[in-house]
Protein backbone atom coordinates (compact mmCIF):
# COMPACT_ATOMS: atom_id res chain seq x y z
CA UNK A 1 0.00 0.00 0.00
CA UNK A 2 1.27 3.34 -0.91
CA UNK A 3 1.40 5.98 1.39
CA UNK A 4 1.35 9.92 0.53
CA UNK A 5 2.83 12.24 2.80
CA UNK A 6 0.47 15.12 3.59
CA UNK A 7 2.21 17.19 5.91
CA UNK A 8 5.77 16.88 7.64
CA UNK A 9 7.45 18.81 10.22
CA UNK A 10 10.63 19.45 9.77
CA UNK A 11 13.10 21.37 11.89
CA UNK A 12 15.75 23.11 9.79
CA UNK A 13 15.38 26.19 8.02
CA UNK A 14 12.49 26.66 6.46
CA UNK A 15 14.23 27.41 2.72
CA UNK A 16 14.95 23.98 2.87
CA UNK A 17 11.42 22.45 3.50
CA UNK A 18 9.82 20.32 1.33
CA UNK A 19 5.93 21.26 -0.35
CA UNK A 20 3.83 20.91 2.55
CA UNK A 21 6.28 21.17 5.56
CA UNK A 22 5.59 22.33 8.51
CA UNK A 23 9.14 23.92 9.65
CA UNK A 24 10.64 25.89 11.97
CA UNK A 25 12.88 28.83 10.71
CA UNK A 26 16.02 27.85 13.45
CA UNK A 27 15.94 24.12 13.79
CA UNK A 28 18.68 24.54 16.52
CA UNK A 29 16.52 26.72 18.99
CA UNK A 30 12.68 26.22 19.10
CA UNK A 31 13.14 29.45 21.69
CA UNK A 32 11.83 32.55 19.23
CA UNK A 33 11.69 30.57 16.67
CA UNK A 34 9.32 31.22 13.60
CA UNK A 35 6.78 27.92 12.76
CA UNK A 36 6.32 28.41 8.79
CA UNK A 37 3.61 26.19 6.49
CA UNK A 38 5.36 25.76 3.41
CA UNK A 39 3.77 25.71 0.06
CA UNK A 40 6.56 24.64 -2.66
CA UNK A 41 9.26 25.75 -0.41
CA UNK A 42 7.76 29.05 -0.02
CA UNK A 43 6.23 30.00 3.41
CA UNK A 44 2.88 30.76 3.09
CA UNK A 45 1.90 31.10 7.15
CA UNK A 46 3.74 31.61 9.87
CA UNK A 47 3.59 32.09 13.74
CA UNK A 48 5.95 33.98 14.86
CA UNK A 49 7.22 33.39 18.30
CA UNK A 50 5.37 36.80 20.11
CA UNK A 51 2.08 35.32 18.83
CA UNK A 52 1.89 37.30 15.74
CA UNK A 53 0.74 35.71 12.24
CA UNK A 54 1.33 35.95 8.72
CA UNK A 55 -1.03 34.29 6.50
CA UNK A 56 -0.16 34.25 2.14
CA UNK A 57 2.85 35.84 3.05
CA UNK A 58 6.45 34.88 5.27
CA UNK A 59 6.85 38.76 6.03
CA UNK A 60 7.32 39.87 9.75
CA UNK A 61 3.48 40.56 10.52
CA UNK A 62 3.12 44.10 11.42
CA UNK A 63 0.18 43.24 13.42
CA UNK A 64 -1.37 40.53 15.65
CA UNK A 65 -2.52 39.01 12.14
CA UNK A 66 -1.26 40.16 9.17
CA UNK A 67 -2.66 38.69 5.77
CA UNK A 68 -1.76 38.97 1.79
CA UNK A 69 -5.01 39.37 0.14
CA UNK A 70 -3.37 39.78 -3.25
CA UNK A 71 -6.75 38.65 -5.37
CA UNK A 72 -4.35 35.88 -7.47
CA UNK A 73 -6.76 36.51 -10.11
CA UNK A 74 -10.04 36.32 -8.24
CA UNK A 75 -12.00 39.09 -9.50
CA UNK A 76 -13.59 38.90 -5.54
CA UNK A 77 -9.73 39.62 -4.53
CA UNK A 78 -8.72 38.07 -1.21
CA UNK A 79 -9.61 38.88 2.14
CA UNK A 80 -11.82 37.65 5.40
CA UNK A 81 -15.18 35.88 5.08
CA UNK A 82 -17.45 36.31 8.12
CA UNK A 83 -20.51 33.90 6.93
CA UNK A 84 -23.49 32.08 8.38
CA UNK A 85 -23.49 28.76 7.17
CA UNK A 86 -26.39 27.15 8.71
CA UNK A 87 -28.19 30.01 7.07
CA UNK A 88 -31.28 29.44 9.62
CA UNK A 89 -31.78 29.80 13.45
CA UNK A 90 -28.47 32.04 14.01
CA UNK A 91 -27.92 36.05 14.04
CA UNK A 92 -25.98 37.25 11.35
CA UNK A 93 -21.93 37.60 11.91
CA UNK A 94 -20.45 40.39 13.63
CA UNK A 95 -17.41 42.02 13.29
CA UNK A 96 -16.69 43.13 16.88
CA UNK A 97 -14.25 46.12 18.00
CA UNK A 98 -13.82 46.15 21.69
CA UNK A 99 -11.45 48.84 23.53
CA UNK A 100 -10.87 47.90 27.23
CA UNK A 101 -10.15 50.65 29.19
CA UNK A 102 -9.80 50.94 32.93
CA UNK A 103 -9.68 54.87 32.90
CA UNK A 104 -11.11 57.93 31.52
CA UNK A 105 -9.48 58.67 28.35
CA UNK A 106 -12.35 59.56 25.82
CA UNK A 107 -10.49 60.12 22.74
CA UNK A 108 -10.57 58.38 19.57
CA UNK A 109 -7.41 56.53 19.95
CA UNK A 110 -8.89 55.06 22.87
CA UNK A 111 -12.25 53.66 21.16
CA UNK A 112 -12.39 50.76 18.84
CA UNK A 113 -11.07 51.65 15.03
CA UNK A 114 -11.39 50.39 11.83
CA UNK A 115 -9.11 52.13 9.11
CA UNK A 116 -9.37 52.27 5.54
CA UNK A 117 -6.95 53.78 3.28
CA UNK A 118 -5.54 53.50 0.18
CA UNK A 119 -1.43 53.22 -0.08
CA UNK A 120 -0.02 54.15 -3.98
CA UNK A 121 3.68 52.73 -3.88
CA UNK A 122 5.17 55.07 -6.05
CA UNK A 123 3.45 58.64 -5.12
CA UNK A 124 0.76 60.17 -2.98
CA UNK A 125 -2.79 59.25 -3.98
CA UNK A 126 -3.86 61.41 -6.63
CA UNK A 127 -7.28 63.36 -6.33
CA UNK A 128 -10.30 62.06 -6.72
CA UNK A 129 -9.14 58.39 -5.56
CA UNK A 130 -11.40 56.54 -3.31
CA UNK A 131 -9.49 55.71 -0.42
CA UNK A 132 -12.24 53.03 0.76
CA UNK A 133 -15.81 52.15 0.39
CA UNK A 134 -18.69 50.30 2.52
CA UNK A 135 -20.87 48.72 -0.42
CA UNK A 136 -24.30 46.96 0.34
CA UNK A 137 -25.98 44.62 -1.21
CA UNK A 138 -28.03 41.46 -1.46
CA UNK A 139 -28.87 38.54 -3.87
CA UNK A 140 -30.95 39.24 -6.91
CA UNK A 141 -33.32 36.93 -8.64
CA UNK A 142 -33.01 33.67 -6.61
CA UNK A 143 -31.06 32.07 -3.72
CA UNK A 144 -27.68 31.85 -5.65
CA UNK A 145 -24.81 32.95 -3.72
CA UNK A 146 -23.08 34.72 -7.34
CA UNK A 147 -26.10 36.56 -7.49
CA UNK A 148 -25.18 38.80 -4.61
CA UNK A 149 -24.36 42.30 -6.14
CA UNK A 150 -24.27 45.72 -4.31
CA UNK A 151 -26.26 48.67 -5.41
CA UNK A 152 -25.24 51.38 -2.60
CA UNK A 153 -22.03 52.43 -0.74
CA UNK A 154 -20.57 55.19 1.13
CA UNK A 155 -16.85 56.18 0.13
CA UNK A 156 -13.68 58.08 1.53
CA UNK A 157 -12.74 60.40 -1.24
CA UNK A 158 -9.08 62.46 -1.75
CA UNK A 159 -10.84 65.65 -3.03
CA UNK A 160 -7.03 67.58 -3.73
CA UNK A 161 -3.88 66.67 -3.45
CA UNK A 162 -2.74 64.86 0.07
CA UNK A 163 0.47 67.78 0.30
CA UNK A 164 1.69 66.85 3.73
CA UNK A 165 0.08 65.07 7.15
CA UNK A 166 -1.64 68.63 7.71
CA UNK A 167 -2.91 69.00 4.02
CA UNK A 168 -5.21 65.94 2.91
CA UNK A 169 -8.34 67.36 1.93
CA UNK A 170 -10.93 64.14 2.22
CA UNK A 171 -14.75 63.96 1.34
CA UNK A 172 -17.06 61.07 2.26
CA UNK A 173 -19.50 59.88 -0.30
CA UNK A 174 -22.93 58.76 -0.39
CA UNK A 175 -24.47 56.75 -3.51
CA UNK A 176 -27.66 55.07 -3.92
CA UNK A 177 -28.78 53.06 -7.39
CA UNK A 178 -30.60 50.41 -8.41
CA UNK A 179 -27.99 48.19 -10.88
CA UNK A 180 -25.94 46.57 -8.63
CA UNK A 181 -22.30 45.22 -8.90
CA UNK A 182 -20.06 41.95 -7.87
CA UNK A 183 -18.06 44.24 -6.07
CA UNK A 184 -14.96 42.26 -7.09
CA UNK A 185 -14.83 44.52 -10.85
CA UNK A 186 -13.49 47.99 -11.83
CA UNK A 187 -16.66 49.79 -11.39
CA UNK A 188 -18.51 52.25 -8.68
CA UNK A 189 -22.24 51.10 -7.20
CA UNK A 190 -25.07 53.45 -7.72
CA UNK A 191 -24.84 57.48 -8.56
CA UNK A 192 -23.68 59.82 -5.79
CA UNK A 193 -26.35 61.62 -3.97
CA UNK A 194 -24.34 63.25 -0.97
CA UNK A 195 -21.19 64.91 -0.05
CA UNK A 196 -19.82 66.62 2.78
CA UNK A 197 -16.48 67.74 1.41
CA UNK A 198 -13.69 68.40 3.67
CA UNK A 199 -14.75 72.25 4.71
CA UNK A 200 -17.69 70.93 6.26
CA UNK A 201 -20.07 72.02 2.69
CA UNK A 202 -22.82 69.52 2.40
CA UNK A 203 -23.76 68.83 -1.27
CA UNK A 204 -27.37 67.05 -1.90
CA UNK A 205 -27.11 66.29 -5.16
CA UNK A 206 -31.02 64.41 -5.94
CA UNK A 207 -33.08 67.44 -5.48
CA UNK A 208 -30.78 70.29 -6.19
CA UNK A 209 -30.17 71.08 -3.03
CA UNK A 210 -26.94 72.80 -1.50
CA UNK A 211 -26.34 73.03 2.07
CA UNK A 212 -23.16 75.35 2.93
CA UNK A 213 -21.53 75.11 6.19
CA UNK A 214 -22.93 78.06 8.61
CA UNK A 215 -25.43 79.07 5.53
CA UNK A 216 -28.49 76.56 6.35
CA UNK A 217 -29.14 75.64 9.95
CA UNK A 218 -32.09 73.11 10.54
CA UNK A 219 -33.13 71.97 14.06
CA UNK A 220 -33.66 74.07 17.58
CA UNK A 221 -37.33 75.17 15.94
CA UNK A 222 -35.67 77.31 13.79
CA UNK A 223 -34.57 77.78 10.60
CA UNK A 224 -31.63 79.91 9.88
CA UNK A 225 -30.33 81.00 6.21
CA UNK A 226 -27.13 82.49 4.72
CA UNK A 227 -26.51 86.12 5.37
CA UNK A 228 -24.84 88.81 3.73
CA UNK A 229 -23.18 92.14 5.58
CA UNK A 230 -23.66 93.91 2.29
CA UNK A 231 -26.01 95.05 -0.52
CA UNK A 232 -25.62 92.70 -3.34
CA UNK A 233 -24.86 93.61 -6.92
CA UNK A 234 -27.45 92.76 -10.00
CA UNK A 235 -24.49 89.93 -11.22
CA UNK A 236 -23.28 88.94 -7.60
CA UNK A 237 -21.86 85.17 -7.37
CA UNK A 238 -24.58 82.13 -6.93
CA UNK A 239 -26.23 80.12 -8.29
CA UNK A 240 -30.06 79.25 -9.07
CA UNK A 241 -32.21 78.77 -6.19
CA UNK A 242 -29.54 80.45 -3.76
CA UNK A 243 -31.35 82.27 -0.95
CA UNK A 244 -29.67 84.82 1.31
CA UNK A 245 -30.72 87.71 3.75
CA UNK A 246 -29.34 91.03 3.61
CA UNK A 247 -28.54 92.21 7.79
CA UNK A 248 -27.61 95.74 6.06
CA UNK A 249 -29.92 98.77 7.01
CA UNK A 250 -31.73 97.65 3.13
CA UNK A 251 -33.21 94.71 4.31
CA UNK A 252 -33.15 92.90 1.41
CA UNK A 253 -33.99 89.29 0.79
CA UNK A 254 -32.07 87.62 -2.64
CA UNK A 255 -33.15 84.94 -4.45
CA UNK A 256 -30.96 83.58 -7.37
CA UNK A 257 -32.84 82.76 -10.09
CA UNK A 258 -30.07 81.74 -12.33
CA UNK A 259 -26.16 81.68 -12.39
CA UNK A 260 -24.87 84.22 -10.70
CA UNK A 261 -28.11 86.81 -11.52
CA UNK A 262 -30.05 87.20 -8.02
CA UNK A 263 -33.54 89.09 -7.49
CA UNK A 264 -34.25 91.07 -4.84
CA UNK A 265 -37.10 91.95 -2.43
CA UNK A 266 -37.02 94.29 0.32
CA UNK A 267 -38.56 93.60 3.68
CA UNK A 268 -40.48 95.80 5.93
CA UNK A 269 -40.33 96.14 10.06
CA UNK A 270 -43.24 97.36 11.86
Amino acid sequence: MAIRTYAQLQTDYADNAPAGAISAADGRNFIDSVFNWVNNAVPSTSIHYAGDVSIGTNVTPSHKLHIDASSGGNAQGGGILLEDITGAGNGAPVLKLRARRSDANTGRFFGGTLLIDKYRTDAAVPTGSILGSVLFGGNHTNGTVTNIEYAAGIHGVAEGAFNSAADMPTAITFRTGIAGITGGENATEGTERMRIASGGDVTINTGGLTLTAGDLIVGGNRMSLRTVSNSLANNAAGTIGDIALGTDTNKYLYIWYGTNTPSRVQLDTW
